[in-house]
């Protein structure tokens, strides 16, 4: 049986907080977590179809992304709060931010914005 490839993803990419690094590359049940190429690869063709359906969602939608994230481009989350075609939409760009904007440092002012957003359309 041939090796399959895998792509391992930086755990430090993802927040700035080294606490929350830590527990997750200690973390049993996804330490040495490496995702399949094949999953990479369908990961990329859903997201080419999503990006010609962003004008199909009419839901409130509120987009969130930080700066400094390694795993996605800030131009991705952009380009899909322009294309939405809801009315009510919001995006909001954390300046420094990492991946994981919930388990980041300064996560505190993430919540608040989506309770915020969330508290407005009660």
């Amino acid at each position: 049986m041939p090796h399959a490839h895998t792509v391992k993803l930086n755990n430090a990419d993802f927040s700035r907080d080294p606490a929350v690094v830590a527990a997750v590359n200690s973390d049993p049940l996804i330490a040495g977590e490496a995702q399949p190429t094949q999953t990479m690869a369908a990961i990329v063709r859903a997201d080419e179809r999503l990006g010609r359906e962003f004008g199909r969602i009419r839901v409130p939608l509120l987009v969130l992304h930080g700066t400094a994230d390694k795993a996605t481009k800030p131009e991705g989350s952009r380009l899909f709060h322009e294309s939405a075609g809801s009315t009510d939409k919001a995006l909001k760009i954390y300046d420094g931010y990492d991946h994981d904007l919930l388990n980041d440092a300064g996560k505190e002012k993430v919540m608040k914005d989506i309770l915020d957003w969330l508290n407005a359309r009660q």
